[in-house]
């Protein structure tokens, strides 16, 4: 094409780039059309030149938040073997940024956690995490060391050894302990990113295994499924399976499970513990009658 010097509007690329950048630096939202338009022309008259290319990534990332073409331009450049260190230096810091943004937003800060907000988010959520799973082994080893000790038989009328009660004691105190912990982790995130599913669904876990609160795990989970579909109904609202999906379907099939498992326990009482359960009534009873007859 021999009139193709004539019809260039940029010479180099840098000159393209740096009028791109003066045109990004008056801050109007009404130049944007035309910086994209700019910013297409310098590319296609110089595809080779990294400071377009990088320049074109952030304006995609950031400015139009195009993220399949922002995508795609990423990989364009990182298939460029040749790229120079300050290059990849601002290309690690593009992608860095991106990913921070794409965190924050899923925690529902709107793209405004910064690098120690998002260090201290995964160190919140880390212990409280490995308290919630400290509650849940040891609610297993107490268990365990009950099934020992009506196992082994070695203690007189059916009574634990101080040694079995001992180790029961410290496993409960340890437990406690572990629960207040997974409390306090969960407490904070919750107040710190009241807006991100993520914390709510493992808090509504910890709610439903450990704290055996089982409504409070379900209101959890349905403001979790309200937020990841964009809050199409207020979580007070009754909720429509087809509107939400799997999320809701989910609760309702572990209600369900639940109800059922009660409902199976509940028939066969009775046969397992209706002797003590009788006791129980009776004693609880004739301490009621105490106490109205001392007040």
């Amino acid at each position: 094409d021999t009139e193709w010097e004539v019809r260039r509007a940029f010479s180099t690329g840098g000159g393209g780039y740096v009028c791109c950048r003066r045109l990004l630096a008056r801050r109007d939202e009404e130049d944007l059309p035309f910086l994209n338009f700019l910013l297409g022309k310098a590319i296609v008259e110089h595809p080779d030149c990294l400071d377009l290319l990088l320049f074109q990534l952030v304006v995609l990332r950031f400015i139009f938040r195009d993220t399949k073409q922002a995508n795609d331009q990423q990989k364009k450049i990182l298939d460029n073997k040749g790229i120079r260190l300050d290059r990849a230096f601002h290309l690690y810091a593009v992608i860095r940024r991106a990913t921070q943004d794409s965190v924050s937003t899923s925690l529902g800060q709107g793209g405004s956690l910064n690098a120690v907000n998002l260090m201290e988010f995964e160190s919140k959520m880390t212990t409280a995490r490995k308290s919630h799973q400290t509650c849940l082994s040891l609610m297993k080893k107490f268990w365990n060391l009950v099934l020992k000790v009506e196992k082994s038989g070695s203690s007189a009328y059916g009574r634990p050894s101080p040694a079995a009660i001992e180790d029961m004691v410290h496993c409960v105190n340890d437990y406690e302990v572990a629960i207040e912990d997974a409390k306090s982790e969960y407490r904070w995130l919750m107040e710190k990113f009241p807006e991100s599913t993520s914390v709510i669904l493992s808090y509504a876990h910890f709610t439903d295994t450990v704290l055996n609160d089982i409504k409070a795990a379900k209101a959890l989970r349905l403001k979790a499924a309200v937020l990841e579909n964009e809050g199409m109904v207020d979580v007070s609202e009754e909720v429509d399976d087809k509107k939400f999906g799997d999320n809701v379907s989910s609760i309702s099939s572990d209600n369900d499970s639940r109800a059922n498992i009660a409902r199976f326990m509940q028939s066969w009482r009775n046969d397992i513990v209706g002797s003590e359960f009788a006791t129980l009534t009776s004693l609880q009873m004739r301490v009621q009658i105490t106490l109205v007859l001392i007040l």
